[in-house]
């Protein structure tokens, strides 16, 4: 019901985003800090694209722990604090044209289902439960992916990745419909119930 797809140009506009520039995002609880998130692989990746698309804007923005603003070019890369508002995070995700996740090590981020539901495609590390959240692109093709799965401290594997997305506006399209279609019938709290009350029942 909150996180769902939206308008990307209202949610821009209601984040004070302009709305002609590529918006790449990261979610975590204390993004820099969090020992489990990989934050240096995302942003090693993001100074790459960053030196590829000299003349494209872009902005990165890694929500979860504040911070200045940095300048790279015509890339910028926001750091922002907790929200603790779920129906402004869901507009971080409709705003966002791909969300970027990379571990060390993680069980089942929320933060992906999240981004998934709000028919964002994600870009994310191979490591824990992510794999079985994640339809990949190498593995399913564009008909059923929702993503794509690198592995774990991967920048060149991340950046080219999201090269090619930017790059590839239709095939981003198609991977965020099939990330919204996927996250209703997959991972909607009616059938997590009913799956959970059918196992306790065996």
């Amino acid at each position: 019901a909150v996180f769902a797809p939206g308008s990307k140009a209202a949610a821009r506009r209601a984040l004070g985003l302009p709305v002609d520039v590529d918006v790449l995002l990261f979610a975590a609880a204390g993004t820099r800090d969090n020992p489990y998130k990989d934050y240096g692989t995302i942003l090693a990746a993001v100074r790459g694209i960053a030196a590829y698309f000299a003349d494209r804007r872009m902005i990165f923005i890694a929500l979860g722990a504040p911070g200045e603003t940095i300048r790279l070019g015509e890339t910028e890369i926001h750091h922002v604090g907790f929200v603790r508002d779920s129906r402004r995070v869901a507009l971080f995700y409709q705003a966002a044209d791909i969300y970027l996740h990379a571990a060390r090590s993680d069980n089942f981020p929320t933060t992906i289902l999240e981004a998934l539901a709000c028919g964002t495609p994600v870009i994310a590390t191979a490591v824990g439960g992510i794999g079985e959240q994640i339809d990949d692109l190498g593995a399913q093709g564009p008909e059923r992916a929702t993503g794509i799965l690198v592995g774990k401290g991967d920048v060149a594997g991340m950046s080219s990745t999201i090269i090619r997305l930017l790059t590839a506006p239709d095939l981003r399209e198609r991977l965020g419909r099939n990330a919204a279609s996927a996250a209703r019938s997959r991972f909607n709290l009616e059938r997590q119930a009913a799956e959970y009350a059918a196992w306790f029942g065996k």
